[in-house]
């Protein structure tokens, strides 16, 4: 049995799957499997997928049956044998040694540990194939195109940091900011994802909310570097989640669940925290619009949200534009704004 199962839940993913699968396969490594799980496509998705079986770490299910993303996600963890899981997603790309840091961590876990996820840094990969990798600069350049990025970057010795378990999640509400991976930059303990229940399809953010329920009871590592490359296109989950307002609904939903399962009393603190939480969330996506669109048209979304938060929204969006200029300031010099916020 290998140590690391890397699952690869995908619908419809003819247009980047074999960039993603061969930079799984290409990994100088034998300790791991790759567990692509089709959800019924309709596209070349499996027949691409099927010229790479001649490696015997690949291993490909197809089902007949279509269930949603994350139905499929949890799916696509039954079929993995290892202790560990790496997901991934068709459109991601994995950097050289990879694996081999990943399992190098894992083993040398000492035997009493209680760590139960293990992350990495975020680097993103733009529609014009330029790369910003804030974590792994190259002669203290963060920005460059991916073939000369993805050819110079090889992970060794990698540094990380252990978040104590019960503590991180608790002092999220005492407004220390943490870490939280994404699918793509995420190992978790395949016990302890099925013990505490599989990520929920309620969320569209199902995966950094399960981390932050998996806390309370579990250590987690976070890695110095990234070690995957998301792509950035129109098409994610992520970008109609913001155009739609559903991750603004989805923190207005957990945040209060989370609080009772932490055990934290629903304090006037705590009821203010979340209220913060919720309306920070949206000013995000309407400093976005106006960035992508201009004031008129972010200032039309307000009618969306409910109209107790508008008077923060007003107040603290010329800010919030303000930094998201700034964020975009030298990214922008290499990839233009609609790349950045399809």
């Amino acid at each position: 049995m290998t140590l690391l199962s890397i699952a690869l839940p995908v619908f419809n993913g003819a247009n980047f799957i074999r960039e993603a699968i061969e930079s799984i396969l290409q990994q100088d490594s034998l300790a791991f499997e790759l567990v692509v799980v089709d959800n019924a496509s309709t596209d070349n998705t499996v027949a691409i997928v099927s010229e790479y079986q001649s490696d015997s770490r690949l291993k490909i299910i197809t089902c007949p049956d279509h269930v949603g993303q994350v139905a499929n996600v949890n799916r696509s963890v039954s079929y993995c044998s290892s202790k560990w899981i790496h997901f991934f997603c068709h459109d991601d790309i994995m950097l050289k040694g990879c694996v081999t840091e990943v399992v190098r961590i894992i083993s040398n876990l000492p035997t009493d540990h209680d760590v139960a996820l293990i992350s990495h840094q975020p680097a993103w990969l733009f529609s014009n194939q330029m790369v910003k990798a804030p974590f792994n600069a190259i002669n203290g350049v963060t920005i460059h195109p991916y073939d000369v990025f993805y050819k110079s970057i090889v992970l060794e010795k990698t540094t990380y940091q252990i978040h104590p378990k019960a503590i991180t999640a608790t002092s999220l509400f005492e407004g220390v900011t943490t870490y939280f991976p994404a699918l793509t930059t995420a190992v978790v303990r395949k016990d302890i994802f099925l013990q505490i229940g599989q990520f929920d399809a309620q969320y569209i953010h199902f995966d950094i909310f399960l981390w932050m329920k998996l806390v309370r009871d579990y250590a987690y590592i976070e890695i110095s570097e990234a070690m995957t490359l998301t792509r950035i296109h129109g098409a994610q989950v992520a970008v109609d989640a913001r155009k739609t307002f559903r991750t603004f609904q989805d923190n207005r939903l957990f945040w209060p669940n989370y609080l009772s399962y932490l055990g934290l009393p629903k304090s006037l603190k705590n009821k203010a925290f979340i209220f913060l939480k919720c309306a920070t969330t949206a000013t995000g996506i309407l400093a976005v619009t106006v960035l992508k669109s201009g004031w008129i048209s972010g200032l039309k979304l307000l009618p969306y949200l409910p109209f107790w938060y508008w008077w923060f929204i007003i107040l603290y969006l010329p800010m919030r534009v303000w930094r998201e200029k700034q964020n975009c300031k030298e990214i922008e010099q290499y990839v233009p704004l609609e790349y950045i916020y399809p």
